[in-house]
């Protein structure tokens, strides 16, 4: 898909927005907690790769999270494809080994670009908003 977007004559991926949702599989009003960190990985100091974090109780049932990076990817880079990562903790009410604790969803809005800056291009009539 990158090659093809490459050959149509994009360069970069602007990062609008991520959200990230986790639902915990067992009953509400559990003892547990959960902390999430979102990661830029082409850094190689953990507080420069930070993006966010949260720490939150899962005793609702889920967890719902918008994350708003708003930065452009090359999409010749080599660490495209896991630029970005989650770190999930959950501590709490202990459940036996190889069982799903929960369930971690991704929604991510994108828009191809053919140059690095965020400017309007000339005789485009808007921008395409990718949502996957």
């Amino acid at each position: 898909m990158i090659d093809q977007w490459i050959k149509e004559g994009y360069s970069h991926l602007y990062l609008g927005a991520l959200r990230i949702i986790l639902t915990l599989h067992g009953r509400k009003d559990l003892p547990v907690t959960a902390r999430i960190a979102l990661h830029n990985t082409i850094y190689k100091q953990y507080e420069h790769a930070v993006i966010d974090t949260c720490l939150s109780t899962l005793h609702a049932g889920i967890i719902s999270l918008t994350y708003y990076p708003n930065f452009n990817i090359p999409l010749r880079d080599n660490k495209f494809h896991n630029c970005l990562k989650v770190q999930l903790q959950i501590l709490g009410a202990l459940m036996l080994p190889n069982s799903y604790m929960a369930s971690l969803h991704h929604h991510i809005a994108y828009r191809l670009q053919d140059h690095a800056l965020d400017l309007p291009i000339l005789g485009h009539t808007g921008d395409t908003i990718i949502i996957i």
